[in-house]
């Protein structure tokens, strides 16, 4: 029996109560500029003059909160197996891109690799990356496992 073993997972959270609890162990430096960017996103839907200068005050006195200059993370020791039975370890080759696409997953590997959400690693299991543009100019970085779900030993649960 084969085990494709991850480690070391970090998780990027976005919810109020988590940011949060980072935040009370985490120091962010931040911009005024671009949490005062965010803070007016978060209040653009209140029609109130009144209320919305009351929840921009609120908002401004915890301002660490709203930060997003930051990947805001959270990490673990946790050793996570997936079980693939008898299947060989899948090393998939790398989907063809251009020497710009090649710059900016290189600069987005060098990001993640940095803020600790990834780590080198000489597994025999591989997976090609796809990286796709946003509306907003941004890197959107998938990896395909379609192959490796294809061997992975489905749960029984509940």
């Amino acid at each position: 029996m084969h085990s494709c073993l991850l480690s070391d997972t970090s998780r990027e959270y976005s919810s109020l109560s988590s940011q949060r609890h980072i935040l009370n162990t985490i120091d962010l430096e931040q911009k005024p500029s671009a949490t005062s960017h965010t803070i007016d996103k978060l209040i653009t839907h209140i029609k109130n003059v009144q209320h919305k200068q009351k929840l921009r005050s609120i908002l401004q006195q915890h301002m660490k909160i709203f930060d997003i200059s930051q990947v805001t993370q959270a990490s673990t020791h946790i050793q996570h197996t997936i079980n693939t039975g008898d299947s060989l370890p899948i090393s998939s080759r790398p989907y063809p891109r251009t020497i710009e696409q090649r710059r900016e997953l290189q600069a987005e590997i060098q990001k993640m690799t940095q803020t600790n959400q990834i780590r080198p690693s000489n597994s025999p299991w591989s997976s090609p990356v796809i990286i796709h543009k946003k509306k907003d100019g941004g890197i959107r970085f998938l990896v395909d496992y379609r192959k490796l779900n294809s061997v992975t030993k489905k749960d029984c649960f509940p």
